[in-house]
């Protein structure tokens, strides 16, 4: 059961995607994620937000969802983006993340208990024009490697 309702999860934030591409024309810019996180496979959205601190920041906050080996797992994270040489970056986050079940054998992380837990992250971003390929670490989620694609 919980496969099926992740799998229409999944439809939804495709679906979901398309309605905020159109959006993004009106300031706020939007991004499909699809990677691995907390041993899972994981997908996300991702909002670039209007507004920044700096030039070469940027600020983002991201909902998603993974499956696992019988688990599964939401998180949500606010970003911090920090332009490196172009086409180079490291992304900074703080992030809550929700385990289904107890959890063993994450890559970069011990287990993981079944529940909430908050977290840190960073990552090293590569822009490859609409694509772009981020690989890292948190102490919420372990090994992080993920490819995003910019609407």
């Amino acid at each position: 059961m919980r496969k099926v309702l992740g799998l229409v999860l999944i439809l939804v934030l495709v679906a979901a995607s398309q309605i905020y591409a159109q959006e993004a024309k009106k300031g706020v810019k939007f991004s499909a994620e699809a990677g691995l996180e907390g041993g899972a496979g994981v997908v996300g959205i991702n909002a670039l937000l209007p507004f920044s601190p700096r030039k070469d920041v940027g600020l983002k906050v991201k909902a998603g969802y993974g499956l696992g080996n019988n688990y599964n797992v939401m998180l949500v994270k606010g970003i911090g983006v920090f332009n490196l040489t172009e086409p180079m970056f490291i992304e900074g986050s703080l992030e809550y993340v929700n385990y289904s079940t107890k959890v063993t054998g994450i890559l970069g992380r011990a287990d993981a208990e079944k529940g909430g837990s908050f977290g840190v992250g960073v990552a090293l971003g590569r822009d490859f024009g609409k694509l772009v390929g981020k690989v890292g670490y948190s102490t919420a989620l372990g090994v992080v490697a993920l490819a995003e694609y910019n609407f």
